[in-house]
């Protein structure tokens, strides 16, 4: 262990007293902060294993990780502006969309494609998406309030009319629909503008049109924003709720089937704050999750406690500041996107285009609900394609994400600053002298230790990267972590922990950490302690 003394001259002839006692070295563990990032707890008594900053890090049950770069998967002619899929079958098919056209791409399609497109002549890319499985096949159904809605068979796109074939719509012209969502195998639809539901037959994807006026439903005015199916069971069952949500933050639950007034029945109307978008809800565990400009709220949340309350049930409450404070940024109610990445038991929530410039969205580990900030994706949409993760930006390119090492080809910092402390002495000086951190890895990487003062976060460069390949033998850098062999079998890791003196000093400290992502493969590290040696001084006055 490396530990840093501080000196001090005693004058001759003196009889040493308290206050001229060498102050004694003290040590701080911290464990990963697999709690997340969090800004709603006090910064002088913050939460258990939390962190003021938690940047590119992605919390486990066990560590925190760097999380995977983007590489380029294709290209469009304009902004993304969405991206869905169809996916019956073997052969999954994707589809990106500008404000004009409709592109089409799979798991085939050449890294790097420009793509041509399969619709134009769209004026809005809004769009609400469902797949449907009947006994003719699997649909899907795009619809966006200003185009008219347009179905796929897997092969062929068709625009649907009153009279258009195979399949066509009636009793309501389709580039009214804003919204489209699936309860119990009927496809219901939102009229732009309106407090007007309709509802096409079982198992069709065209056909009539039933209209559901819910105008005498709701109290605050608004017309329907989004609908959904709630689920206690998480699956198809009886328990099945349809959910219909206004602009003005009510929600109304009903439970039956609409054709038959003697089952349709209305559960309640409820308010659960102004939802910031139709395509920003999500499914958890049965649960409907709803993106408000209080938070991440869950429907159940929202039936059984009183609406001033509903922020302390809110998945976000952990962020909660922040959350409201982008919300209010974004000044309206569309362009809000949760994305539920199943595979990596992860939802991302990703702001406006408007704030998109900024570069940031928000990932939430639904197991542990840990959150985190990923930084340097500037996103026009984002969805999981063919169970992985993709992003649109404004300049027409499709990232895959969570793919080797780079941000399609830079560097990227992963940095974590855990919470203050006041280690056990409040209103005294704290003198830091040390760090050590503890990782588990696979590869070489560098990490930089700093420690921050009072409350203020104070990062400053990036560390270098080794100049070795990923996965092959290294050292660390010399400079800052001494010599040590890195294991060359990628399947076992290895452990390194290395001491490395600091400065600063403060009533409140706060260790930092950087990592740099740059190499053909994902980072493959994890932090699973960090240590603190320091001393405590005088009060402050």
């Amino acid at each position: 262990m490396i530990t840093i003394r501080q000196s001090r001259v005693r004058p001759k002839n003196r009889v040493q007293t308290p206050s001229d006692k060498q102050p004694t070295e003290q040590t701080q563990s911290y464990i990963a902060p697999i709690g997340g990032w969090s800004t709603n707890s006090p910064l002088a008594s913050p939460g258990a294993n939390t962190a003021l900053v938690l940047e590119n890090f992605w919390p486990t049950s066990t560590s925190i990780e760097p999380r995977g770069g983007t590489t380029i998967r294709c290209t469009i002619a304009a902004a993304v502006e969405k991206l869905f899929q169809y996916r019956a079958g073997y052969n999954k098919t994707y589809f990106a969309a500008d404000l004009e056209n409709i592109y089409e791409f799979t798991d085939a399609t050449v890294s790097g494609t420009a793509l041509a497109p399969v619709i134009s002549g769209q004026t809005n890319a809004d769009y609400s998406t469902l797949e449907m499985q009947t006994d003719g096949g699997s649909y899907l159904t795009i619809v966006n309030g200003v185009d008219l809605a347009q179905i796929y068979d897997g092969t062929n796109w068709q625009q649907l009319t009153d009279l258009s074939a195979p399949f066509a719509i009636t009793g309501i012209s389709t580039d009214e629909l804003i919204h489209i969502w699936a309860y119990r195998n009927r496809t219901f639809f939102i009229e732009r503008g309106s407090m007007n539901a309709w509802y096409l037959g079982i198992n069709s994807v065209a056909g009539p049109a039933t209209k559901l006026p819910l105008a005498g439903v709701f109290n605050n005015g608004g017309a329907l924003l989004f609908g959904a199916t709630w689920s206690s069971d998480s699956g198809e069952s009886m328990d099945d709720r349809c959910v219909f949500g206004t602009d003005q933050g009510e929600f109304a639950v009903y439970r039956g089937d609409p054709s038959d007034a003697s089952s349709w029945k209305l559960e309640g109307v409820y308010e659960i704050g102004e939802p910031l978008g139709k395509n920003a809800s999500m499914s958890v565990g049965g649960d409907l999750v709803i993106a408000t400009k209080d938070g991440l709220i869950p429907i159940s949340a929202a039936v059984s406690k009183d609406e001033t309350q509903l922020k302390l049930y809110a998945h976000s409450f952990q962020i909660d500041p922040v959350w409201r404070r982008e919300a209010i940024l974004s000044g309206n109610l569309s362009g809000w996107r949760v994305t539920k990445w199943s595979s990596r038991n992860m939802a991302v929530v990703a702001p406006p285009k408007k704030l998109a410039t900024q570069g940031y969205c928000w990932a939430v580990n639904l197991q542990s609900g840990a959150w985190a900030k990923v930084t340097g994706w500037t996103i026009g949409d984002i969805a999981v394609l063919g169970g992985n993760l993709h992003y649109g930006d404004k300049t027409g390119n499709i990232f895959l994400c969570d793919s080797g090492g780079f941000d399609n080809g830079a560097p990227f910092e992963c940095r974590v600053c855990f919470s203050f402390d006041h280690l056990g002495a409040p209103g005294a000086l704290k003198i830091a002298h040390a760090m050590k951190t503890v990782w588990k890895h696979t590869a070489p990487f560098n990490a930089r230790l700093t420690v921050a003062s009072d409350y203020n976060p104070s990062f400053g460069s990036a560390p270098s990267v080794p100049l070795t390949e990923s996965g092959g033998e290294g050292t660390w850098d010399v400079s800052d972590w001494d010599v040590d062999d890195w294991a060359t079998d990628s399947d076992t890791y290895s452990i390194v922990e290395k001491w490395e003196s600091v400065s600063g000093q403060g009533e409140t400290l706060a260790p930092q950490i950087q990592v740099t992502s740059a190499q053909n493969g994902k980072l493959d590290c994890e932090l699973v302690t960090a240590h603190l040696v320091y001393s405590v001084g005088a009060h402050l006055p």
